[in-house]
């Protein structure tokens, strides 16, 4: 059996549906499955509960993402294929010949997983408790010194190895949360880090550690997506957020940063560094604004505002 899992809570319902109908376009898989928060059992929201809500970064740290494969995989047979797709990616039926090249890769590869790179050196994005945790160290270059594997697309069959790595994950939430968060690091993170990427961070350290297959990242982004048009997944990172949220976002930040005689709150303009990236954190979280949908969005209030220098030109560097 041929399964397709995604998850987005309920602001990315329309996202979810898209991709739903995209995955059923395809004409491959036997069941489609799209989980919301209400899916989440009762024995994960007891351990993540508090977590789980639109101001903490990805509505959990992403913890939802393991939950969901693991528990799909639970429902399973041995040898049965899962493709995982964020909901904000698309799915391009032109690239059926490559998705099926694919699918004989997966059938062929000896640890029964496909995953994809994300451009990005892991010891960039990788903290040092991570890396500590699962005994890697900076002398491990093939793991540290390689591009980091993207969370977004996991392709898998049930066996052994997957069913074990995904369980793992998972586990990684529930018994060492601060792995997964943006807490400082206890031990040192390697030169030239920048910021811990939470569940893809542990992901790609365990998919590393386990020798799995990972293909070249340019297969699923581009600046231009018409060079993707012979590629099935093309991570957009389309989260369907309607026009009027968007524009509800727009106006609190106006509402914020303009000055207090022009009808805002006035914050200072030359406010520190942490101040400025806890703003945008925020604000990025709560309508699930990516960095490049951000850095227009902030380009449009600079603009509008026609504050020169101001800090919100720092809104895209989350």
């Amino acid at each position: 059996m041929n399964r397709f899992l995604s998850f987005a809570d309920s602001r990315m319902a329309a996202a979810l549906e898209r991709l739903g109908r995209q995955a059923e376009a395809l004409k491959f898989f036997d069941e489609i499955t799209l989980f919301t928060e209400h899916d989440l059992s009762a024995e994960f929201t007891g351990r993540m509960g508090k977590y789980l809500t639109p101001s903490c970064r990805g509505f959990g740290y992403w913890s939802w993402k393991p939950w969901s494969i693991h528990h799909v995989l639970q429902d399973m047979q041995e040898g049965d294929r899962l493709l995982y797709l964020d909901a904000g990616c698309h799915i391009n039926i032109n690239g059926a010949k490559r998705f099926r090249e694919y699918v004989d890769m997966l059938d062929r590869d000896s640890r029964g997983m496909l995953v994809f790179t994300n451009g990005q050196p892991e010891y960039k994005w990788t903290k040092g408790d991570i890396l500590r945790h699962f005994g890697v160290s900076g002398e491990d270059v093939h793991v540290t010194h390689t591009q980091q594997i993207a969370g977004g697309h996991v392709f898998l069959k049930k066996n052994p190895v997957t069913e074990n790595l995904i369980r793992d994950w998972l586990h990684v939430f529930y018994d060492h949360l601060h792995l997964a968060d943006n807490s400082p690091s206890a031990s040192p993170n390697l030169p030239g880090f920048v910021e811990n990427r939470y569940d893809q961070s542990i992901f790609s350290i365990l998919c590393k550690l386990q020798g799995i297959t990972a293909l070249d990242g340019t297969e699923t982004y581009a600046e231009d997506w018409e060079q993707l048009s012979s590629f099935p997944f093309q991570d957009r990172r389309d989260m369907g957020i309607p026009r009027t949220a968007k524009k509800g976002w727009l106006q609190k930040c106006r509402q914020l940063l303009l000055p207090a005689k022009k009808g805002g709150l006035g914050i200072r303009r030359q406010a520190c560094k942490s101040e400025r990236k806890t703003f945008w954190e925020d604000f990025a979280c709560r309508y699930s604004v990516n960095r490049q949908t951000l850095a227009l969005m902030s380009g449009r209030l600079l603009l509008s505002t026609r504050s020169r220098g101001s800090w919100l030109t720092e809104g895209p560097r989350l």
